[in-house]
């Protein structure tokens, strides 16, 4: 018997897109969380040296056996292949649990399944299953994400292929069928009669097509209460409830062959298509108060390049709009480009050609690195008969260049058309056309909180407790750079971030050198209004100045007067240091103050100690002064 109450998984998808959510910690459909659409914040490899194994599934031999589009939600994997719905530990591999999708072998093209409201939304090409139902063809099958028993399936749509992504949204979730008299449809997921699993669910409506071919590759994007999608030159403008129906032409000769993309950060909509006559194009519009397209507001990226072409869906993140070609079946010349989102000119192009999507990940995105991140992307077709490649792209603010690594032998030899998952624990998840399903792990992330140059480094510790508590951040690609020396600004930006304190509205003038738009302005004005620091002299600040050990002593004494008010702990005696006349007056207290509490213990010089006061702090040093106050005010290590 059917459960009647279902587990709901650790993610309940965004009501709206037109706030922008905190990045996805899961992938719940094609390109993950539609409000943050192809970007994750998991700590995936930076380099192929990184790149581990985590575990390969082999789903088959044939074409009838290659997988679909996988998608992960809490701790598991889901995807199809070889007539089954697959359930798999994401950290082991080990399949879970199965549920029947066909009777015998079916050749399913791209099976992009979803999730939403804790179940799993398969759509089915022919029903060969005895399950007494009486449909036939081009209908979804819905379980349960968690037991994978069947809630309830569809009424047969149209004919043809399922190829369009399945895409969920506040209850209702859609797909569009290719072939001949095409269709798009609209169902609600809401499970009508919970004692059974074999009922009948009619479409809430269904949309033809204006061209012959149908829809392929096109998913939908949800802005408030209208469902976007496209085929041919057509924009559909659908009311997802009531499925009132409106259409816009992007012009004569142009073909929509992939999903469409709304950016809550530009507040715009990206229509790719391939252009009548010159390569590949997307147009950007601004949306009327009735969700249409504004003419008047369009901008167009066109490609220009001969045979290109693009299936690829836009993936827009900071400014900055991420497409991929269609691969050798299409588009066979088109690079990868990255184009400003807001102006759609273009600022560079990749060498690569790939049908896939950008994977993201934003995890080791600083201000101090331009908000650097890590895009993913396997080649449509292998490098040779032996080598098969993923593409490791970097793309920071004020990039004009490209910049990536190839990384050979990364899974097996065959041509693949998928985007590549990000997973909230860094992992890499996508599929070929090999059978096989792929997890690439980032070896670096063996030890939470430990970068790659502190691993064996004497403050790792320190440096682990300060990053577990957004403290402090490595300096990009997984490295801390322990002995680089720290500026004044980056230390008192740690203090700020060390008080828990919001320090966003904090403005100051007091120093000509510390602008108002300087990443690090907020802390210094915060530093200020505590009576922390009082600068550098001259009315200066010295931000990008290295700050020395002992002017850490004083800023750390005024924290704990005036920002923490406390009182430090006598932990310690008095130790007299062999450089105790080169510290300065204004210093001498402060210093002798964090040595008795045990925050500081001198440099050890043969038998005795030193504290080298005018020597500029390193990276470690900081981290290991910070860490000792913690401890002394919070009682951890």
């Amino acid at each position: 018997m059917k459960k009647i109450i279902r587990s709901v998984l650790l993610l309940v998808l965004s009501l709206t897109v037109l706030l922008i959510p905190a990045l996805a910690a899961d992938w719940p459909q094609f390109l993950g969380d539609p409000g943050a659409q192809g970007v994750s914040d998991g700590h995936s490899a930076v380099s192929g040296a990184d790149l581990m194994l985590r575990w390969e599934k082999n789903t088959g031999n044939t074409w009838d056996d290659v997988p679909g589009t996988p998608i992960v939600m809490g701790d598991f994997v889901y995807y199809y292949s070889s007539q089954y719905l697959r359930k798999l530990d994401l950290a082991t591999g080990e399949e879970v649990k199965t549920a029947r999708i066909y009777g015998e072998p079916v050749n399913q093209f791209f099976i992009d399944i979803a999730f939403g409201d804790g179940m799993i939304f398969v759509p089915c090409q022919v029903n060969n299953l005895d399950d007494g139902t009486g449909v036939n063809g081009c209908f979804f099958r819905v379980f349960d994400a968690d037991t994978l028993e069947q809630l309830y399936v569809t009424e047969s749509i149209a004919t043809g292929q399922m190829q369009s992504p399945v895409m969920y949204h506040n209850g209702y979730f859609v797909t569009g069928t290719y072939g001949r008299n095409g269709v798009y449809a609209c169902f609600t997921a809401k499970d009508e009669d919970t004692a059974r699993g074999d009922e009948v669910k009619k479409a809430e409506w269904i949309v033809e097509s204006d061209s012959k071919y149908g829809f392929s590759f096109n998913g939908a994007a949800f802005v408030g209460k209208h469902c976007y999608f496209g085929c041919g030159s057509t924009l559909y403008v659908v009311d997802y409830k009531t499925g009132d129906t409106r259409t816009f032409d992007i012009g004569e000769g142009y073909a929509i062959k992939s999903t469409i993309t709304y950016s809550a950060e530009t507040e715009r909509l990206y229509v790719a298509s391939n252009h009548p006559t010159d390569g590949a194009s997307i147009f950007s519009y601004a949306l009327t108060a009735a969700g249409m397209p504004d003419p008047t507001t369009a901008l167009e990226w066109v490609s220009h390049t001969k045979g290109g072409g693009t299936q690829s869906t836009p993936v827009v993140h900071n400014g900055r709009l991420y497409i991929g070609g269609g691969g050798y079946t299409m588009g066979s010349a088109e690079p990868f480009h990255v184009i400003d989102a807001e102006t759609m000119k273009e600022i560079y192009s990749v060498p690569i050609l790939t049908k896939g999507s950008a994977g993201i990940s934003t995890a080791y995105a600083t201000d101090e690195n331009g908000q650097m991140i890590y895009l993913y992307l396997v080649p449509y077709a292998p490098k040779d008969e032996t080598v098969s490649q993923m593409w490791i792209l970097t793309d920071r603010q004020g990039q004009t260049k490209p910049e990536y690594e190839i990384v050979d032998g990364i899974g097996r030899r065959q041509y693949c058309s998928q985007s590549v998952i990000v997973a909230k624990d860094g992992s890499l998840i996508w599929y070929n056309d090999a059978g096989r399903i792929y997890c690439y792990e980032n070896a670096a992330n063996m030890e939470p909180g430990i970068f790659r140059d502190t691993k064996n480094h004497w403050a790792k510790d320190q440096i682990a407790l300060l990053a577990g508590e957004d403290i402090l951040n490595g300096t990009g690609d997984g490295y801390f750079s322990p002995e680089t020396k720290v500026t004044r600004s980056q230390f008192v930006q740690m203090l700020s971030k060390f008080s828990g304190e919001d320090c966003s509205a904090y403005t100051t003038d007091e120093f000509a050198d510390v602008g108002s738009g300087d990443w690090y302005a907020p802390a210094v004005a915060w530093a200020v209004e505590h009576g922390i620091t009082t600068g550098s002299g001259n009315g200066l600040f010295s931000p990008n100045a290295p700050i020395t050990r002992q002017d850490m002593a004083v800023m750390l004494q005024r924290y704990v007067e005036k920002v923490a008010k406390e009182e430090l702990p006598q932990e310690n005696a008095i130790l007299e240091f062999t450089d105790a006349s080169s510290i300065a007056v204004y210093a001498k207290d402060a210093v002798a103050a964090m040595q008795t509490a045990g925050i500081i213990n001198g440099i050890s010089d043969g038998g005795s100690y030193r504290f080298a006061p005018e020597a500029q702090a390193t990276r470690a040093q900081a981290a290991s002064m910070i860490a000792g106050l913690y401890h002394v005010l919070y009682g951890q290590d």
